[in-house]
């Protein structure tokens, strides 16, 4: 599965999610890549309606490797990824280096995938905290949910906030409706 999060005005996927930053270079492989963009276009398309999206995907490194000065992995394992998605017909740009993407390029895509949780979910949730819903793309049915963790620190303490509950029931509503008009009952 992948995780996407859906905001006000922008959506973001992750290829790895709750790992340690020490183990990210480790995990990210060609596979994991190329399973991460194929969930994110398919959901696009089946779920959203959108016909070619178009999905940005940020570096491994800091400046996206420049070049290999500060890392490889964007040479030698993202070059690989993006003649696939090429040849699977994918709109597919990048690697982006993170730290200037979401200021100036963010709104270009349909999509921005980061390589890790924070490289993505801090600029992200700083645009559409409390306003943006967690979708599992890659399995047979449609799971929202919230947008956060659960909160154990603020049980029983009266300050939870039911917002990103509430509006991931209603794109699970919104995409069940969708999905059951364009392809029939699964």
């Amino acid at each position: 599965p992948t995780m996407m999060f859906i905001g006000r005005h922008e959506r973001l996927a992750l290829v790895t999610t709750h790992v340690p930053l020490k183990d990210v270079a480790h995990i990210v492989n060609t596979p994991l890549l190329k399973k991460t963009i194929k969930n994110v276009r398919d959901g696009l398309i089946h779920l959203f309606g959108i016909r070619k999206p178009a999905l940005a995907l940020l570096g491994l490194n800091p400046h996206a490797g420049e070049s290999g000065i500060i890392g490889n992995e964007e040479i030698t394992l993202f070059k690989k990824v993006f003649r696939w998605a090429q040849d699977e017909s994918i709109h597919l740009k990048g690697p982006f280096s993170a730290d200037s993407f979401f200021a100036t390029t963010w709104n270009k895509f349909d999509v921005t995938i980061a390589i890790y949780h924070d490289q993505g979910l801090a600029p992200f949730k700083l645009r559409n905290y409390r306003h943006s819903v967690n979708l599992t793309l890659g399995l047979p049915i449609i799971r929202t949910s919230v947008d956060h963790g659960v909160g154990y620190d603020i049980v029983r303490t009266g300050r939870a906030d039911a917002a990103s509950l509430v509006q991931a029931i209603q794109l699970a509503t919104q995409l069940s409706v969708t999905r059951h008009k364009h392809y029939g009952p699964r």
